[in-house]
C-alpha cells in the first residue's frame, strides 16, 4: 500500500468490528456467539465511510483477477458491500435471493433451506462478496453450484472472517478456493478478538 489512506481505512473498519456487541444464542441446537455491528448485522447505522472503505480495499485486490463478468452477493447483509463494490469497479451486481422469483433461477441447497441465484451466473466469471464468513456453508454450497453451471469463480471476498468456525479452511479443503478477508476475528463471551488484517 503506497500511502497512509488505505491503513486509515483499515483502522476505521477494525474499530467497527472490534466494537461489536456479542450475544450468546442457541442456533440449530448449538451454542453460537452472535455479533452485532453495522457491517454484518445492519441493526446499527451503516456509515457511508465504512462501506466505502471496504469497497475501496476490495476493489484494489480485485484488479489482479482479470476480467470479471459479475459480482455475486447474498440477501440481505451482502447487498450494501456488493453495491458499493459494483459502483467502484463498474462490474454488474447479482444478488442471491431467499425466494425463487423466476423459474429459471438456480437453486443453492443449504443444510435447512435454499438460496436462488440469477440464471445470468451460468458460464460467467464471478467474484463472490459477503459481509461475514462463519461456518462457510452458504459460500461453499454457492461455489459448488456455480461450478456445476460452468461458472469460473475468480475470487471470494469477505469483510469479516470468523476464525472460530474455520469456514475459510473448509472452503479451501473442499473447493481449492482461497478466501480473501479484510478482518479476521475470534468471538467468545468475553467479546471480539482481532486476529489479523487484511490477508488472503
Amino acid at each position: 500500500m503506497e500511502d497512509k489512506a488505505p491503513n486509515n481505512k483499515i483502522r476505521k473498519i477494525i474499530n467497527v468490528v472490534v466494537s461489536s456487541k456479542v450475544k450468546r444464542i442457541i442456533y440449530r441446537g448449538r451454542e453460537y456467539f452472535y455479533i452485532y455491528n453495522p457491517i454484518s448485522t445492519g441493526v446499527y447505522p451503516v456509515e457511508p465511510d465504512v462501506v466505502d472503505a471496504i469497497a475501496d480495499i476490495m476493489s484494489m485486490e480485485m484488479k489482479r483477477l482479470g476480467k470479471i463478468d459479475y459480482i455475486l452477493t447474498f440477501e440481505a447483509m451482502g447487498i450494501h458491500i456488493g453495491t458499493a463494490l459494483s459502483l467502484k469497479t463498474r462490474i454488474p451486481l447479482l444478488i442471491a435471493r431467499k425466494k425463487r422469483y423466476l423459474d429459471e433461477m438456480i437453486e443453492v441447497r443449504r443444510e435447512s433451506d435454499s438460496l436462488y441465484l440469477p440464471a445470468a451466473v451460468a458460464g460467467m466469471s464471478i467474484v463472490i462478496v459477503d459481509s461475514i464468513l462463519s461456518t462457510g456453508t452458504t459460500i461453499l454450497e454457492t461455489i459448488k453450484t456455480l461450478k456445476k453451471h460452468g461458472s469460473d469463480i475468480k475470487g471470494v471476498f469477505v469483510a469479516i472472517e470468523r476464525k472460530d468456525y474455520n469456514g475459510a479452511e473448509r472452503i479451501k479443503e473442499e473447493t481449492g478456493i482461497d478466501i480473501w478477508s479484510l478482518v479476521k476475528i475470534r468471538v467468545s463471551d468475553e467479546g471480539v478478538e482481532l486476529c489479523r488484517s487484511p490477508s488472503h
